[in-house]
């Protein structure tokens, strides 16, 4: 049995496997550089920042009505809970599909509908949440993972009183998922419980919800499941 896990950051868009994005611009009758799943997974590896620039603006011109954006959150619902999650906090931006005539109302009706429809199926809470801007080049990013291993500084922070949670950002296009990243993250000092409890810390959330996550933590036993602290 896999550990609970929390997520709270992920760009909705950056979920969208090269299956999905196909079946969605056929609908949309969307031009796509390429016309096979294999061919837009080769688009999909990541060389730098510009390119997944690129890659993002295409997947969110083909997201065009409110059944897409409705998929989009029910297919990584299915994704997330595969892996443990519990409570995911995704984020769609707007701004790009608005001046092209896509409405924020039919990206909040997708939405709503597919946390509802998440909620049903899989027992797993989405809430929509604000972008945080950021990036790195595929070097620079390997190049702090080298660092941060190397001085031990998720440990460290960890140490310090840092709440440390893991989310995978844009999983699609950076080739991931919850499990590789918690996995990755234990390899640099971070246990899953710490991460889990961070993450009850920092989800926008009332604290009657939080305290659900908090109580689901408490429950699981992490030291039967692998999940104990790395850091004692």
């Amino acid at each position: 049995m896999t550990y609970p896990k929390i997520e709270l950051h992920v760009h909705l868009e950056g979920t969208v496997r090269a299956h999905t994005l196909l079946e969605i611009a056929r609908r949309n009758d969307y031009p796509l550089p390429a016309d096979t799943v294999e061919g837009l997974a080769e688009l999909y590896h990541f060389r730098d920042f510009a390119h997944f620039i690129e890659v993002w603006i295409l997947t969110t011109n083909a997201l065009q009505k409110a059944d897409d954006f409705r998929q989009v959150v029910v297919d990584y619902a299915a994704e997330a809970a595969a892996h443990g999650a519990v409570y995911v906090e995704g984020i769609f931006s707007p701004a790009e599909r608005v001046r092209r005539g896509v409405s924020w109302d039919e990206v909040f009706a997708g939405f709503c509908d597919g946390a509802a429809e998440a909620r049903e199926l899989h027992g797993l809470e989405i809430a929509l949440t604000p972008d945080i801007p950021r990036g790195f080049t595929l070097d620079e990013a390997r190049a702090t993972v080298r660092y941060a291993l190397e001085y031990g500084l998720a440990a460290r922070l960890v140490e310090a009183g840092v709440l440390c949670s893991i989310s995978t950002d844009d999983p699609a296009m950076f080739d991931t998922d919850l499990t590789r990243d918690y996995e990755t993250a234990r390899a640099l000092g971070l246990d899953p419980r710490s991460a889990f409890e961070a993450g009850v810390a920092g989800a926008l959330q009332e604290d009657a919800f939080k305290s659900r996550l908090r109580d689901l933590g408490d429950r699981f036993d992490w030291s039967a499941n692998g999940a104990g602290s790395a850091l004692t």
